[in-house]
């Protein structure tokens, strides 16, 4: 197992923390660069102007800290064009997505596919050269023939730098154990955390954690120890250097089937996977994952697993949003928005999951939730954007009379258009 551990210095100057999900409708590798464009293009600019026209000194329109797209998303080409021109910026938040080596359907990289990205990055100007050495000493260490799924964390600095944190999925998914070689997932063994130091000095850090999808959950791996969430906790000597007391944030980018409830008398609902809500419960009471305790997890996925015109076919996917360790607050939330709480109604012996709906209980005791986006009334399918501020992340909160969750939530249909039309106009 290897550790590698990112500092950079971000410009922040408020505690709370903007937090972006996008939800593409289906999986169509051939639009997904158009979508990335346009989503960022909608954070970036007023009146749909390019970001190729905004000068890079110009305030963005919006302030996010973290934009995360689901797992297998941006083709390369797509993704080396975008991040050439968001480089020119002297601020940016976090971005987190999916990396895909091209429009075919498969989406694991082989080495020399990693190594042509990783050569690629390296020629950017502005970008910071030693965060790409992990990564580069790692790929070359791996056997020929292996397959790694990819994603990237980057953000632009408070130095106007362009950091990046490129990571292989480190746990393989059922549908990653291939018959055929071009199918079949290795298994990464470099684990990332990158530690945000504020140029304010009276604000906190905050680590974050990015992973892939089944990263997150508790499942076989071909090493023992090697999941990516205990690693962190227990094997923290493998960055070969002290490592934060906290994960504050988790993003997950995710593709995953989610369970729907379709009992007799009762309206359809989906709910996150169960390997998913028992890992978000792990995290927060489980001693074993003490970095993890006050962690929250941001998760984004396709809202069907399929292409548009296999629908009916498809699995069912959606709700992505966000889990707070903490209790919900108390009020009216958006239509389009669900919570599903765990905890226990006057009356209950042990805490469990509630079914996701617009309003919570007043005598249900709330440990933590989920506000994900509503897979329902959507006709046609469109690109959502969910933007939600986390008023102040659950290990910056002080015990008594803090205010926690979520506030100023809103929904943002993207109109995607050509990448031709928007980022590289």
């Amino acid at each position: 197992m290897i550790g590698h551990l990112f500092d950079w210095t971000v410009e922040r100057t408020e505690k709370d923390y903007r937090v972006v999900v996008v939800e593409p409708p289906f999986i169509e590798p051939t639009t997904h660069g158009g979508i990335f464009d346009s989503a960022i293009t909608a954070l970036l600019t007023s009146d749909n102007a390019p970001v190729s026209d905004l000068r890079p000194n110009v305030p963005v329109i919006e302030r996010f800290d973290l934009v995360t797209f689901p797992e297998a998303f941006l083709p390369v080409a797509d993704f080396i064009r975008t991040i050439g021109l968001l480089s020119r910026f002297e601020r940016l938040g976090c971005i987190h997505v999916g990396l895909r080596p091209d429009l075919n359907e498969e989406h694991l990289f082989d080495n020399a596919s990693i190594l042509n990205l990783l050569a690629e990055l390296r020629s950017i100007s502005s970008v910071e050269l030693e965060d790409l050495e992990g990564v580069l000493s790692w790929i070359k260490r791996q056997a020929v023939g292996k397959r790694f799924n990819l994603a990237c964390l980057f953000t632009i600095d408070a130095r106007a730098k362009l950091r990046i944190c490129l990571h292989p999925k480190m746990v393989r998914s059922k549908v990653e154990a291939g018959a055929l070689p071009e199918r079949d997932m290795a298994q990464g063994d470099l684990v990332s955390l990158v530690r945000l130091i504020p140029s304010d000095p009276n604000l906190l850090s905050i680590t974050m954690q990015p992973l892939i999808c089944s990263d997150a959950l508790q499942l076989d791996s071909d090493r023992p120890g090697h999941l990516p969430i205990d690693a962190v906790n227990s094997n923290g000597s493998c960055f070969g250097q002290a490592i934060p007391d906290y994960v504050d944030v988790v993003s997950v980018a995710t593709c995953t089937p989610q369970s729907e409830n379709t009992s007799q008398g009762m309206i359809a609902s989906r709910m996150w996977h169960q390997q998913f809500r028992e890992s978000f419960i792990r995290a927060a009471k489980d001693p074993s994952c003490q970095r993890h305790a006050h962690a929250a997890f941001v998760l984004a996925n396709f809202w069907s697993l399929g292409a548009s015109d296999q629908i009916d076919s498809s699995e069912i996917g959606g709700l992505s949003g966000v889990f707070l360790p903490v209790k919900n607050r108390a009020g009216i939330n958006p239509n389009f928005m669900e919570l599903s709480t765990y905890g226990k109604n006057e009356g209950d012996i042990d805490n469990s999951w509630s079914m996701p709906a617009d309003k919570v209980g007043p005598k249900r005791s709330v440990r933590g939730y989920i506000a994900q986006l509503s897979p329902r009334d959507m006709e046609p399918p469109r690109v959502r954007m969910l933007r939600m501020t986390v008023h102040r992340l659950p290990r910056h909160a002080p015990p008594w009379g803090a205010t926690v969750g979520l506030r100023d939530v809103n929904l943002h249909y993207v109109d995607v258009q050509l990448p031709a039309d928007s980022l590289s106009s």
